[in-house]
């Protein structure tokens, strides 16, 4: 409680204090997109029968979930953006709950207390409510399931300590395997996570009847996604079984297409005749630039410094932002300062190992 109650009032004073208005093009389109839904007088059959509302460039689809949760927040807070923003700053307060949550089952209740206010703090989800981004829904549901699968190799006695693992069940899988469905139809990316999600539960040691769990983690993720996939495939006609825009991810960052190229593959996708046409194309363009190009390896080593580098001191002296100081002060202490003091910590504490009984316990 003490978690969820700091992260919510700090992310709502972000909200209200600073008031920072939409920026750039993806917070306005899936505002319009949820806007879209929530006025027509057919919501159900529009959803169904168009994807107007989820195009992304005039030709690719992007992921449903998060236009229905502004949908529906629309239609149950009025046509603002404000009832959206709080009810964001409630999830991401219950994403810091579930991450103390999480610490607590894996290492300690003190510890599991301070991760989740260290997530509270950590400064790219303090202002991530304020912007309409899938990021606000993805997230929550992402680590839901995680907390989930947790439950199923992972129970805590009565005084703190860590136990055997419960029996294994289908239908505590089931329970994993619908959030992470949720999470997906949020953002694709989170089906990455269910083959690690997977490989872990079979071969986690100890108890019976994992393949059970790995079952239902699978049949709950596809409770929750068949009925997109048959919409896409037999109504719509699209091959993706969540969204398109992957593709184009694809194709903008491993083509390698430059200038006129780029402008002449781009014209050639606009003209498909339809969805299946599109993606082969795509896949044509990818395996040509891979083939002819040599740029992968530094697109490799690229990624790897983007994701390595500290970002707020990058926004400062790199991309030179012309924020506040108070701005750049907070992310160069409560986003670069929390990732790279956790990073050592976590690698120390997987070498450790899990803790003694006695030292789990609350007192």
């Amino acid at each position: 409680m003490a978690v969820g109650a700091f992260a919510f009032l700090l992310r709502l004073g972000y909200v209200v204090l600073v008031d920072e208005p939409l920026l750039f093009r993806h917070q306005y389109h899936y505002f319009r997109g949820g806007l879209l839904v929530a006025e027509n007088p057919h919501p159900w059959s529009f959803i169904v029968h168009s994807d107007e509302w989820r195009m992304w460039d005039g030709m690719w689809t992007l992921a449903p979930g998060y236009f229905w949760f502004l949908a529906a927040g629309f239609r149950l807070g009025g046509f603002h953006l404000f009832p959206i923003q709080v009810a964001q700053c409630a999830l991401e307060a219950g994403t810091a709950v579930l991450v103390a949550h999480l610490a607590r089952r894996a290492a300690t209740p003190r510890l599991g207390l301070l991760a989740g206010f260290v997530y509270a703090l950590y400064w790219p989800s303090v202002e991530q409510p304020s912007r309409t981004m899938t990021e606000n829904l993805h997230t929550f549901l992402l680590v839901a399931a995680f907390a989930a699968v947790i439950g199923l190799v992972l129970r805590e006695g009565t005084d703190g300590a860590a136990e055997e693992p419960p029996p294994k069940s289908a239908g505590r899988g089931l329970r994993a395997g619908v959030l992470f469905g949720l999470s997906a139809l949020a953002r694709a990316v989170g089906m990455a996570f269910l083959p690690l999600t997977l490989v872990w539960l079979v071969f986690e040691k100890g108890q019976r009847r994992r393949w059970a769990a790995a079952a239902g983690v699978v049949a709950g993720l596809g409770l929750v996604i068949a009925p997109w996939v048959a919409r896409n495939w037999w109504v719509i006609g699209d091959p993706s079984p969540i969204e398109s825009v992957s593709l184009a991810n694809l194709w903008e960052d491993n083509a390698f297409a430059r200038d006129a190229r780029f402008e002449r593959q781009h014209h050639y996708l606009m003209e498909a005749q339809d969805a299946r046409e599109r993606e082969a194309l795509v896949w044509r363009f990818v395996l040509r630039g891979l083939r002819e190009r040599g740029d992968y390896p530094a697109k490799v080593w690229g990624n790897v410094r983007h994701f390595l580098r500290p970002d707020g001191l990058w926004l400062l002296l790199g991309a030179e932002q012309p924020w506040p100081a108070w701005q750049h002060a907070t992310r160069l202490v409560f986003d670069d300062g929390i990732v790279f003091l956790t990073l050592p910590l976590f690698v120390a504490f997987l070498a450790g190992g899990r803790p003694p009984p006695l030292r789990s316990c609350r007192s």
